[in-house]
């Protein structure tokens, strides 16, 4: 079975949960299933691996660059039409596995050309933000012939009410790959509260409004998305009036960031206006730790927090925000209470990573 993962950016250049989970399915697929590759847009912002790769898509005819990640190849594009053929030629896939951000330009032109060259199309949903894009729609009589894979039950709801299926149309959820070897920490030090991705769409003003109610307490802002610098320096601007605030870049290794983390926060409004988590991949490392999450109860995070941690109702003021924080940070007996909890609920076998694996490479199978 040859599966070819098609998305807007890929690792190195673009660093997000979905795309981690990318590369955890395409490790395991090309050892156990097969062979996966990744057909992924270069950009051009992104200037280090951009100028790395640019001699190469100078001498190639079909603007295609290829690249070895691992056991997995990953293919390099600027415009998707023109080098689609190419791939399709090299790779030969079974399966096209489409993110939406590959489909989010004519949609139902893009799953119909994928389908011409693949025994099988599956669409991979891991947020609901392309329903946001003016015109996104899909062909219900396309669907019929596609797969559907998300992370979470709250997604699989959710795709089923936006998409209008019947609840019979199956829907497979795998839930995010994280391994315990990639985020446990050797040793805890637990000096500060962790905020991933602080944007406004994850609750950055809530973050740094707890921040600024508790001047003792060491805040860890660690960046996520690839914003521009626009949004960098927005972010650095917030940030300077709060002297307990201190930003990092993101890092492909994790375990020195969770090293020193005590309390990790996911303050995202989950308005469907704005952003609505998913799922929560900083919960479920963050268990793997024993660190307990406070965070906004809805969308995916109510499953992926669960009892290891605490969950506030949307719209909340702040004052409410401090006061959960506080007894996590100030009440040793409360906190060593939700460690256990996060350690307990880390080892469900709902999340275990091999388990979620196995579950995709069978619904892929069963498609082709």
């Amino acid at each position: 079975m040859r599966v070819l993962y098609i998305t807007d950016g890929f690792l190195p250049q673009f660093f997000s949960g979905l795309l981690v989970s990318t590369d955890e399915e395409c490790r395991f697929l090309s050892s156990a299933a097969g062979e996966a590759a990744v057909f992924a847009r270069l950009d051009e912002r992104s200037s280090f691996f951009y100028y790395r790769n640019r001699l190469s898509f100078a001498l190639s005819k079909d603007g295609l660059v290829k690249n070895r990640r691992d056991n997995y190849t990953v293919y390099l594009y600027r415009n998707l039409e023109q080098s689609f053929a190419s791939v399709i030629a090299d790779f030969g896939p079974d399966i096209v596995v489409a993110h939406p951000s590959s489909i989010q330009v004519n949609p139902n032109a893009r799953v119909a050309m994928y389908a011409q060259h693949a025994a099988a199309v599956v669409i991979n949903f891991r947020s609901l933000q392309v329903f946001k894009i003016a015109g996104f729609s899909l062909d219900r009589q396309l669907l019929d012939r596609v797969g559907l894979v998300t992370n979470s039950n709250y997604m699989k709801q959710a795709l089923i009410a936006r998409l209008g299926l019947d609840e019979a149309q199956r829907i497979e959820v795998v839930r995010p790959i994280v391994r315990t070897e990639r985020y446990k920490a050797d040793c805890l030090s637990r000096e500060y509260v962790l905020f991933v991705n602080p944007v406004i769409e994850k609750g950055l003003n809530t973050a740094i409004a707890m921040a600024k109610a508790r001047p003792d307490i060491p805040f860890l802002f660690l960046t996520g998305w690839q914003n521009g610098k626009q949004r960098e320096r927005a972010l650095a601007d917030a940030c300077r009036p709060v002297p307990n605030i201190h930003l990092r870049d993101a890092t492909s290794d994790m375990r020195g960031v969770y090293a020193g983390a005590k309390i990790v926060i996911i303050p995202t409004p989950n308005d469907p206006e704005i952003f609505v988590e998913a799922w929560g991949r900083v919960a479920s490392e963050a268990h793997i730790n024993g660190i307990p999450v406070l965070a906004t109860e809805g969308g995916g995070l109510t499953e992926s927090v669960g009892p290891g941690g605490i969950l506030l109702e949307r719209d909340l003021p702040v004052d409410a925000w401090v006061r959960a924080l506080s007894r996590l940070w100030d009440d040793d007996d409360h906190y060593r209470n939700m460690c256990e909890q996060a350690i307990r609920y880390a080892s469900r076998p709902e999340i275990d990573p091999l388990e979620n694996l196995k579950r995709l490479q069978s619904y892929l199978e069963s498609l082709v």
